[in-house]
């Protein structure tokens, strides 16, 4: 099965890129393109729960909105998750992975985008 692997590496509010992020991801499920969104070492950070930004709509209001855009196979680099989050709680609609599964996909990939 061909897919496109979506590499979040930048924390959600560091810039307007979070949501040229989210709008990618968007327009890939929206031309039905398959793809797989991973998050990677400060990546992490958009997948804390109950964020309430002061600047910015909530990155975690606009995850959870993902599936219903066919965009539900998100995945977080398990090796990163307590260096970036601690025993933080991540969202339940975000799966682990492992840096060998990782390195899989990216040989498998038709496409990587990093972001």
């Amino acid at each position: 099965m061909s897919f496109n692997l979506i590499l979040v590496t930048k924390p959600p509010y560091s810039s307007r890129t979070g949501h040229e992020t989210l709008e990618a991801i968007m327009s890939l499920a929206l031309f039905e393109v398959n793809h797989k969104i991973v998050f990677f070492e400060q990546g992490l950070t958009w997948l804390t729960k109950n964020q309430s930004p002061s600047h910015a709509k909530s990155i975690e209001k606009q995850l959870n909105a993902l599936p219903m855009y066919d965009s539900d196979e998100l995945y977080f680099v398990t090796e990163h998750k307590e260096a970036i989050l601690g025993n933080n709680e991540t969202l339940s609609l975000v799966a682990p992975v492992s840096l060998q599964q990782l390195t899989t996909w990216f040989q498998n990939a038709n496409h990587v985008e990093v972001f």
